[in-house]
């Protein structure tokens, strides 16, 4: 997450993208919106929604393609 952090403006919308990685990441059975959400905390999906609906998966590609490989 450290990675994509400072390409989101505002708090709540790095919180989101944080709680549903998180919960892509974790043993749940289902990867959809709803069941990451729910494993997050969240009252239902709409702020992960939001996010997959809003965010620029161009950005978040360049800024973590200009550090590739991590390691140099």
């Amino acid at each position: 997450m450290g990675r994509i952090a400072d390409r989101f403006c505002r708090v709540e919308p790095r919180r989101t993208a944080r709680a549903y990685l998180s919960g892509l990441l974790s043993g749940i059975e289902r990867k959809d919106c709803w069941w990451p959400a729910e494993h997050a905390g969240l009252a239902g999906p709409q702020a992960v929604q939001r996010l997959l609906r809003t965010a620029s998966p161009r950005g978040l590609l360049n800024s973590t393609m200009r550090r590739w490989p991590p390691y140099a």
